[in-house]
């Protein structure tokens, strides 16, 4: 079995859909399944083609994405990118079968528009929903937009990772026999005294205090998706009532520095932190008491997921595939997207309660084991691919 799966981004990218099509093409290769990505040659630090992981991965030109020049993103970051992305199809069309495009955006349209002209079966996985559903969020971002759309409508398999961006799939045209359920799937480590070593050496490195309760956020901070505004605000709340917990914000992009100016503002600077980008995850989540989740859209967050398999109790809020991993008052708390009273009324709950943070957490944990491991999420890909 052959698959060619397309990622706009890869990595060293760190982003939800990269670090997901680097798991499971790597847990695919596990099984026996020959798996290349194609990519987007966005940084001209790193290789063309290279091999991580045992994948063998090749990133086509975009003039590294417009050289970051704001005349030129979208030459070369949308439609070079389109054109050298058709070009590969067609000059490596046999050394594939199926077509696996993460998101449904632009490279979907060139995945299943070229893959059906060269004969081969195509799967999209759609990533987020809400305001920034996939196929609305193109639509919506540029003149062609919404034709292209409607050309991936013609995909032979689209994945949703949640109940919400099914029924939005549906809402959109799809036919329900093209619609297959596969949630994001997430390595599960052991817990333990590894985890707990990582956890203090991460507040050692960070000179937090062993006695302060820490708070863990993880996300981008590329646009206002992830409600880190809110969460800032929700702080404000909580430190007013408690004066020994930290925040932690693990994650970079444009909004960071204004995410600074309001902690400024807001008198919380002190106990909230911004490392940036990291990755040793695993090590701030080891060394967490709570983590939070205040999207105003999700898709299904790997984030939440890494969390919940560590065991933590969280706080999420109601939207995407959230709702599909949390059960509110039984493995988390869920709490309205867009209130930040609500948010602070949840984290100062668990923040105050070492029993409900040990159920829930342990709950958590349980869910994930039984539902979203990556190794069973990628034997339902290969269940998809055989079918086709």
């Amino acid at each position: 079995m052959r698959v060619l799966m397309v990622c706009y981004q890869f990595y060293p990218r760190l982003g939800g859909a990269e670090k997901q099509a680097r798991l499971l093409a790597r847990t695919l290769i596990g099984k026996g399944v020959d798996v290349k990505v194609v990519t987007g040659w966005l940084d001209r630090c790193v290789p063309q083609r290279e091999n991580i992981d045992c994948i063998a991965i090749y990133r086509n030109f975009t003039l590294w994405n417009g050289l970051d020049i704001k005349g030129l993103r979208r030459l070369g970051g949308v439609y070079l990118y389109m054109l050298t992305l058709g070009w590969h199809l067609i000059r490596h069309r046999e050394e594939y079968d199926i077509v696996h495009i993460h998101q449904a955006l632009y490279p979907a349209f060139v995945g299943v528009t070229l893959g059906h002209r060269l004969g081969k079966k195509t799967v999209v996985k759609v990533g987020n929903s809400g305001d920034r559903f996939d196929l609305k969020y193109l639509s919506e971002s540029q003149w062609d937009g919404r034709w292209m759309a409607q050309r991936i409508r013609g995909t032979d398999r689209v994945v949703a990772t949640c109940q919400q961006i099914e029924r939005e799939l549906i809402e959109y045209g799809f036919d329900p026999g093209q619609i297959v359920r596969i949630p994001n799937g997430v390595q599960l480590g052991p817990l333990g005294e590894e985890s707990s070593s990582d956890g203090r050496k991460s507040r050692e490195a960070l000179r937090l205090s062993s006695d302060n309760m820490l708070v863990t956020f993880v996300g981008s901070m590329n646009n206002q998706k992830k409600g880190v505004d809110v969460l800032l605000r929700a702080w404000a709340r909580v430190e007013a009532v408690r004066q020994d917990c930290d925040l932690m914000l693990l994650g970079d992009g444009p909004l960071r520095p204004s995410y600074e100016r309001l902690a400024q503002e807001l008198g919380i600077h002190s106990r909230v932190h911004f490392p940036g980008e990291t990755l040793r995850v695993e090590g701030y989540l080891a060394a967490s008491d709570v983590f939070v989740l205040p999207s105003r859209a999700e898709g299904m967050s790997n984030a939440l997921l890494e969390a919940m398999a560590a065991g933590l109790p969280c706080v999420a809020t109601e939207v995407g595939g959230n709702v599909d991993l949390i059960e509110d008052n039984v493995n988390g708390l869920l709490v309205p997207a867009n209130d930040h009273e609500a948010l602070a009324a949840a984290l100062l709950r668990l923040i105050s309660s070492e029993g409900e943070r040990t159920v829930f957490g342990r709950r958590a944990r349980q869910v994930v084991e039984r539902d979203y491991d990556i190794e069973d999420v990628a034997e339902r890909y290969m269940q998809v691919y055989l079918a086709l």
